[in-house]
């Protein structure tokens, strides 16, 4: 039956001029392969590659079912038709109930059809890394093509670089998600724990990590200027957008069904809302709309009193509650807008997945996600929050240009893109399409004062 579909393929590439080499793919590349040649997206020159490959993700901590990189980048590497296993410990993150975050010693399949082994641990620096007991020999069991380990700062990437060391065809790759708004708000830790610490643990692994992945422009900047990581192995291979799991639903349906008019223009916000990220600046530029056809949605864990306070009081502003994956997926999808002024939040990129407009504070962590889909905040002033939102409120023609716009960003930074690019670095450490088009001065502006770290 798959050489049916091969010989389709064949003929179809042939009679359309496509000059073609094959290695014997399987079931899975072909499909993947029919499914890119409708989408038009191979050229004359095409070679197509079936390697299929054993991929080992390593994170500290896991928890299933969430929105993650580590739970999405694995699964779309499977669709891809690769083996992929997951290595991580048996517990998940911090910020987890302790009774709920212990999983046990296991080996199981998720429903992505990722295999995930939860190891013992020895020890845990709660919340930053766990020192894994008996990691090498599980990676001696798998047999790796390709490592790919989450984080920097880790005892864990000290062990694969010792595996790499003994099996030296193994592609070993981290990736770094710190920067100076999440990692370096005490100067003396920074200096201490990165500066010094971790900058000499990392001396011998580095010698055997091949690339250096930063997940934001940002984070590309960080493990060179504080960890003493060559430039040269650092590419940008952003967090990516979900967009398998958006609801196929169309945005009206999904009003109706929250009880939410199809007329009103809708901005919507949400998350872990605290008094650090000063969210009620949202709500005091909403309430100066003077445009009555508007609405604010809220969803997330509200844990700021000023912000609850002023929600209250404002009659346009529905609070959705927490949501899960899925009604995080709706609740964006059924808005116009997306407003966050203060730091990153892996919810940016579920609104790109959406093809949600963003008014988004700029800062080097940010500055990849808008290019003609929405505004940049330079302050956080409720006055320019305020006239972001006017503009859109009172121009739809601006507001469908931002939503065309969107569906360009979604495609380029969707987790389809970022699996594909993860794999052709195996095969080529050039960089790539995504970090050749975000790391350069249109998006990157070195000399605004806030680039490294938004106050």
């Amino acid at each position: 039956m798959y050489d049916i579909y091969l010989l389709m393929l064949i003929k179809t590439l042939k009679e359309n001029g496509y000059k073609i080499i094959i290695e014997i793919p399987t079931a899975t590349f072909v499909n993947e392969y029919l499914k890119e040649f409708k989408k038009g997206r191979f050229s004359k020159s095409t070679s197509m590659r079936s390697d299929c490959m054993k991929i080992v993700h390593i994170s500290q901590y896991y928890n299933d079912g969430y929105g993650y990189q580590e739970n999405l980048l694995p699964y779309y590497q499977k669709l891809l038709g690769h083996e992929v296993v997951h290595i991580t410990s048996d517990r998940m993150s911090a910020f987890v109930n302790n009774k709920a975050r212990i999983i046990g010693v296991k080996e199981y399949v998720e429903e992505t059809g990722v295999r995930l082994i939860r190891l013992p641990i020895k020890w845990e620096f709660k919340g930053r890394f766990v020192v894994f007991n008996g990691l090498y020999e599980m990676l001696e069991r798998e047999k790796p093509d390709y490592i790919f380990h989450h984080g920097l700062t880790c005892p864990s990437l000290i062990e694969c670089a010792k595996y790499k060391k003994r099996y030296p065809s193994t592609f070993l790759v981290a990736d770094n998600h710190a920067d100076l708004v999440i990692s370096g708000r005490n100067k003396l830790w920074l200096k201490v724990y990165y500066e010094i610490t971790w900058r000499y643990l990392l001396k011998y692994a580095v010698n055997y990590v091949d690339i250096v992945f930063g997940v934001t422009p940002l984070r590309c900047l960080f493990p060179v200027k504080f960890l003493g990581i060559p430039e040269k192995k650092v590419r940008l291979l952003p967090i990516g957008a979900d967009v398998l799991n958006v609801p196929k639903e169309n945005r009206d349906d999904i009003r109706r069904k929250y009880d939410i008019s199809t007329e009103k223009l809708i901005f919507v916000t949400g998350g872990k809302i605290t008094p650090e990220k000063q969210m009620s600046r949202i709500l005091d530029a909403f309430s100066l709309l003077e445009n009555h056809s508007t609405q604010l949605l809220v969803f997330g864990r509200v844990q700021d009193k000023e912000f609850e306070e002023k929600m209250k009081k404002l009659p346009n502003v529905k609070f959705m509650g927490w949501a899960n994956r899925y009604k995080t997926l709706e609740i964006l999808k059924l808005s116009d807008v997306a407003v966050w002024n203060s730091q990153h939040t892996t919810l940016i990129e579920d609104a790109v997945a959406t093809c949600t407009p963003l008014i988004l504070r700029y800062y080097g962590t940010t500055a990849h996600f808008i290019d003609g889909n929405g505004f940049y905040l330079y302050s956080n002033s409720i006055k320019e929050l305020y006239e972001k939102m006017s503009i859109i409120a009172n121009n739809e023609e601006i507001l469908q240009k931002f939503r065309e716009k969107a569906k360009e960003i979604m495609k380029i930074l969707s987790y389809e893109n970022i699996a594909k690019e993860s794999i052709e670095y195996y095969y080529d450490q050039q960089p790539k399409a995504i970090h050749n088009k975000f790391m350069n001065e249109k998006y990157l502006d070195f000399q605004y004062q806030y680039f490294e770290k938004i106050h």
